[in-house]
């Protein structure tokens, strides 16, 4: 099979789903608290993405944390627009 083509049985385990995972959650439950602060998890998670991903693999594997990033960056979007969308409460510091 070549290196170049999409295999969908491929996973990711380990540390780099944890992270993912934590990133997710991180996101949802900022969003929960207060939409503004999805908004800026998400800001955050691309920087964190960004910044780790082209970093060339050494001894510690940038990429692993650059997953974190891209949880956050997921799920601060889900938790923002399932709130815009009226699915999720507006908020612990929205209006009452």
């Amino acid at each position: 099979m070549s290196p170049l083509s999409y295999d969908p049985k491929t996973t990711v385990g380990g540390a780099a789903a944890t992270l993912t995972m934590a990133g997710l959650a991180i996101g949802l439950i900022a969003g929960l608290v207060e939409p503004l602060y999805a908004i800026i998890a998400g800001v955050a998670g691309i920087v964190v993405a960004g910044a780790f991903w082209f970093i060339p693999a050494t001894s510690w594997q940038p990429r692993t944390i650059a997953r974190l990033g891209l949880g956050l960056v997921v799920g601060a979007a889900l938790s923002y627009a399932l709130a815009r969308l009226g699915l999720l409460p507006q908020g612990v510091l929205g209006p009452r």
